[in-house]
């Protein structure tokens, strides 16, 4: 996939309901938006499609790399450091696929195109933009020479990476309202879901005594195993 630099496109799986999933959670977990610190650990994730209207892409390069050569190699060998420390539990916007290395495998370099699998990205805070690049981009830098803007050697040097944790702070701040209701519509769908369970049990509890103990045993049995009902044996 290429997206020049420069590009205000957002990567990602491209849900724009990354909110909805937030209140989900809380919800089930009867939660308030201000509580919703409790889930960072092990519900950050969810906001990893949320979208930056001030989005810099770059290290997006398909099969060419059009900006190559570097001044120096001590600076390239800072940046190819800095991003290849970068924890692997930090990288965002996950789930959106496996990519290999297409200028590898335009080069004729099979091996090393599947050697080199990105998945995830990395955003960065600098200034007023929020730069995105691909997990994995040193790659690029250090086997085929590419050059990022100026800019971005900035930004990677001396911005603030955003994680998960982050993005997620980021998406209460700027969807509160809407989360708020979200988790108001979603306990009452749970609301609604209990309700027909109780009444389902209650059905199933009348329909129960019309079996002998013996039917009664075996669907119990039945259920316990498959989840689901077999054929019964008469008594």
């Amino acid at each position: 996939m290429y997206i020049k630099d420069g590009s205000s496109k957002d990567y990602g799986n491209g849900n724009k309901d990354s909110y909805e999933y937030l209140a989900r959670d809380l919800a089930h977990e009867n939660l308030t938006i201000d509580e919703y610190k409790k889930l960072k650990d092990r519900l950050s994730y969810v906001c990893s499609s949320k979208r930056y209207n001030n989005l810099f892409m770059w290290g997006w390069l398909g099969d060419k790399v059009l900006s190559c050569g570097w001044n120096s190699e001590a600076l390239k060998k800072k940046i190819i450091k800095c991003l290849k420390e970068y924890p692997a539990e930090y990288v965002v916007d996950h789930y959106c696929g496996f990519h290999g290395c297409e200028v590898c495998r335009e080069e004729g370099n099979a091996t090393m195109a599947t050697a080199n699998l990105f998945e995830g990205s990395i955003k960065i805070r600098y200034k007023d933009k929020i730069y995105c690049c691909p997990r994995g981009v040193e790659h690029y830098i250090e086997s085929h020479d590419y050059k990022p803007p100026d800019e971005v050697l900035l930004a990677v040097l001396e911005g603030e990476y955003i994680t998960p944790k982050i993005m997620l702070e980021d998406l209460v701040k700027s969807c509160r309202i809407q989360i708020i209701k979200e988790i108001q519509k979603e306990k009452e769908k749970l609301e609604i879901s209990k309700e027909a369970e109780q009444r389902r049990k209650e059905a199933e509890e009348r329909r129960m005594k019309f079996f002998s103990p013996r039917q009664r045993e075996l669907i119990k049995e039945a259920v316990n195993r498959n989840g689901d009902f077999v054929p019964l044996e008469c008594d």
